[in-house]
């Protein structure tokens, strides 16, 4: 071979052993750092499909409520509202009158009595339009008075002054119960999700006067689930409000499941248990509007995955 051709350098670099039992070099230090990352994060999520979970979960709007549930108040007669003095907010009691209704019809005939009997004074027929004249008098003061069958606290006022109201018709409802009792939640959701819910699950309640980012979920157990969706009527002798009854029933696409839940008692200072250590330091009350989730499965990650492929396998 012609030396010549080459540079003298490369050749004896070529022909050289001296390098020969040098490792080479197949990956750097920073290459391994990232294989062992990956491993940790593939081992990890073997791990966690295998003994972690998923939660599934349903979601429902409703209301926290003392025990006694809503009272509605019903007036028995036909007339117009001539005052109420009652406002929500406002504590009433059993016998309390809350609103007076005009009886224009017995107010003509006692004036009509009065008058006969003035212009026939002294005969015979008096005693007995004094005798009629007492009787209608005391149905006029029935008749013209809306009174409180319960004792309570007012959560609606459905008149005010100068509707006309047919006889049945409630003017207020009231939210009964002693003050300071256990609360229970009222729950209400479509059908297809209460068919997912049987007492015993776990709920979260979120009540819309606490910041549930901050505080928490009360933590309730579910008690009872409605076999049917529930009627309007139904759902206005629970919340006591038209407005919520119409609401509800829109959110749970217009017939609701109705699932009744009781709250966890612990030492905090609402009384209740909370997903955070101590929850809001303020009382809970009844009549407060909440939102919630019902814990309806847990779920190993690998079942999921078996579960896909298992019907990826069946379509094909």
């Amino acid at each position: 071979m012609n030396e010549g051709l080459f540079r003298k350098a490369a050749l004896d670099k070529i022909s050289s052993p001296d390098q020969l039992d040098q490792l080479i070099t197949v990956t750097s230090p920073r290459g391994w750092i990232a294989l062992a990352t990956l491993g940790v994060l593939l081992l990890a999520a073997i791990l966690w499909g295998i003994f972690g979970s998923i939660v599934v979960k349903v979601n429902s709007t409703g209301m926290l409520l003392t025990p006694g549930g809503i009272a509605n108040i019903v007036h028995t007669a036909d007339g117009q509202v001539t005052e109420v003095y009652v406002a929500p907010g406002s504590i009433v009691r059993a016998g309390q009158v809350i609103a007076t209704v005009s009886q224009p019809s017995i107010t003509a005939e006692i004036e009509r009595l009065r008058s006969e009997t003035a212009l026939t004074q002294n005969q015979p027929d008096n005693a007995g339009r004094m005798v009629q004249q007492k009787q209608l008098q005391q149905q006029l003061a029935q008749a013209s008075q809306v009174v409180s069958a319960v004792s309570g606290q007012v959560v609606e006022v459905k008149a005010v002054k100068g509707d006309f109201i047919r006889a049945g018709t409630s003017l207020v409802s009231v939210k009964t119960g002693e003050e300071g009792g256990k609360l229970a939640a009222v729950l209400y959701l479509s059908a297809e999700d209460g068919k997912k819910i049987s007492p015993g699950l776990e709920v979260h309640i979120a009540p819309s006067t606490v910041r549930s980012e901050e505080y928490g979920f009360l933590v309730g157990k579910i008690t009872s689930v409605s076999e049917y969706p529930v009627t309007s009527e139904k759902m206005q002798q629970a919340l006591g409000s038209k407005e919520l009854v119409q609401k509800f029933s829109k959110e749970s696409n217009g017939a609701p499941i109705e699932v009744r839940a009781e709250l966890i008692p612990d030492k905090t200072p609402s009384g209740y248990l909370w997903t955070s250590l101590t929850g809001p330091g303020q009382e809970i009350l009844g009549g407060t509007v909440c939102s919630a989730s019902v814990v309806v499965k847990r779920q190993r990650p690998i079942t999921m995955v078996f579960l896909q492929l298992n019907q990826l396998l069946r379509s094909e």
